[in-house]
């Protein structure tokens, strides 16, 4: 399970993910543990893209760990060695397609079949010739088909992977429940009349969506155009800590979690990290209470 956000501002963009990363074993029979997975919480989702000293660029995955054959790591620095000093966002955004669609194309030559699972990307930064800041929302299949490839507001946050808790808390209900709220009132209905009415149910979800927007009334908390970028990396922040923690707490093992990682690029400066693990994290996770 991966959760990610990302925030654009006047000021610029700020990305972050959890470091619970799933890896599965290799669908070999001879292994007994084959089609299992494991949790491990020091993976990391938040890469600058771009030239080590001053890249303009930062991308944020959710979802699958990997394309094809490569990691995710590996797939951010093919799409940095396609990067130039006059690349704009939408440059990085259309190098992460190509990476993409190749990495795709290669582990399909190589017999690998396609995933079933869905991943998607936040890839932002700012323009060279104007310092104005972007961010794209890009949606794939495991096929590599790219079903969403949106350009952000400015003003405007999104919340990937688990978002549940969070619209509990801002937005007074999340999706599944209101899903679950118009099918029983479809049910019940249908009942009472003897009879099923054709796009009831689309009109009971309708009823319920403008409730919750009605009731929700000031608790979103994005769209403010000139937000701070500290008070951005503070939202981003929050969601990321209610969710990790909200799995931590529900019935079953928690598969969010790990250390929360943040990144941020303003429209004066290059990809700068709020908050990053070292690489030893891991070993200080299991050492701690032990030496």
């Amino acid at each position: 399970m991966t959760i990610a956000a990302a925030f654009l501002t006047s000021e610029g963009v700020v990305l972050g993910a959890d470091s619970t990363l799933t890896a599965g074993w290799a669908p070999d029979p001879a292994l007994v543990l084959a089609g299992l997975a494991q949790h491990f919480d020091h993976g990391q989702k938040v890469f600058q893209i771009g030239p080590e000293v001053g890249g303009r660029f930062g991308l944020c995955f959710y979802g699958l760990g990997r394309v094809g054959l490569s990691s995710q790591r590996t797939i951010a620095a093919r799409v940095t060695d396609r990067l130039r000093d006059h690349s704009n966002v939408e440059h990085a955004r259309d190098a992460l397609v190509a990476v993409v669609g190749e990495e795709i194309e290669r582990a399909a030559r190589a017999g690998v079949p396609a995933s079933t699972d869905q991943f998607g990307y936040f890839v932002g930064g700012w323009d060279p010739d104007t310092h104005e800041p972007g961010c794209f929302d890009l949606f794939f299949e495991g096929s590599g088909a790219l079903v969403r490839n949106d350009r952000m507001s400015v003003g405007q946050g999104r919340f990937e992977g688990a978002p549940y808790m969070y619209d509990r808390v801002f937005k007074g209900m999340d999706q599944k429940t209101a899903e679950a709220i118009a099918v029983a009132l479809d049910a019940f209905f249908t009942k009472m009349m003897g009879q099923q009415v054709p796009g009831l149910k689309d009109g009971m979800r309708s009823i319920v969506d403008t409730a919750v927007s009605s009731g929700a009334g000031q608790g979103l908390g994005w769209g403010y155009m000139d937000m701070p970028i500290r008070e951005a990396i503070d939202y981003v922040h929050m969601y990321l800590h209610l969710t990790v923690k909200s799995f931590k707490f529900r019935r079953g093992a928690p598969i969010c979690g790990g250390p929360i990682e943040i990144a941020f690029i303003t429209t004066d400066r290059p990809f700068r990290w709020a908050l990053h693990k070292p690489f030893e994290s891991a070993v200080f996770q299991e050492e701690i209470g032990w030496t």
